[in-house]
């Protein structure tokens, strides 16, 4: 899993990789335009043609790295079977992956809290739509667990709502305690069970009904 997998189709998606690959190694405020233009092997006056300022480069890169993961956890999830394998599936991956990019984790709880910077709100309003094809995905597969009985009779909305924020949560995590020591098998575990257990079916004991081992 490599932040050159996002595919390129111009320049313009070039300038976006390499912004992306220099903001996750540097930080946004130690990043130069300059840099990036180094990285991405063309001439600082040229990233000019694309995109107006830093901020609005940080906007774009930031963007193209939460699709470039969405994309793998929707691919992971297609290959489980059960709502109950799906949901954990989305909980492992994004954990998963926030903690093998950690400074693209910093990058989303900065733009979340902080801003950079930059108007505050401004890449959450344009990322909205991105936002509600995440939150229905997840709202469709907690729907399907209640239909088939996995789950217990919830709100969709709520309960997407609820397991998104605690996933990105974990973004705002490494910023606030980045070096704390937990491996991300932990950090996804210690999820998993809280999340599952609190919207599991009830199995007859009263208990919420467990599916053995978490699925991989």
């Amino acid at each position: 899993m490599d932040l050159r997998d996002i595919k390129l189709t111009g320049k313009k998606e070039i300038i976006i990789r390499a912004a992306l690959e220099m903001f996750c190694e540097k930080g946004f405020h130690n990043t130069k335009m300059e840099d990036i233009a180094e990285r991405a092997n063309i001439g600082k006056g040229t990233i000019y043609e694309y995109f107006r300022s830093k901020e609005s480069l940080f906007e774009n890169a930031l963007r193209s790295g939460l699709e470039y993961i969405d994309n793998i956890v929707v691919k992971e999830v297609l290959l489980k079977s059960t709502s109950t394998e799906k949901l954990e599936a989305i909980i492992r991956g994004y954990i998963n992956i926030l903690f093998q990019f950690k400074h693209l984790a910093k990058l989303v709880s900065l733009d979340l809290f902080d801003n950079v910077g930059m108007d505050k709100c401004k890449f959450q309003k344009q990322d909205q739509p991105h936002f509600v094809e995440r939150l229905e995905f997840v709202m469709d597969i907690i729907r399907n667990g209640v239909e088939q009985g996995e789950f217990r009779q919830i709100d969709p909305f709520t309960a997407a709502f609820s397991i998104i924020s605690s996933v990105f949560g974990a973004a705002f995590r490494m910023l606030l305690y980045p070096n704390e020591e937990i491996s991300e098998e932990a950090a996804a575990e210690t999820a998993i069970r809280l999340i599952m257990d609190g919207i599991a079916a009830e199995a007859e004991s009263g208990e919420p009904a467990r599916s053995g081992r978490v699925s991989r």
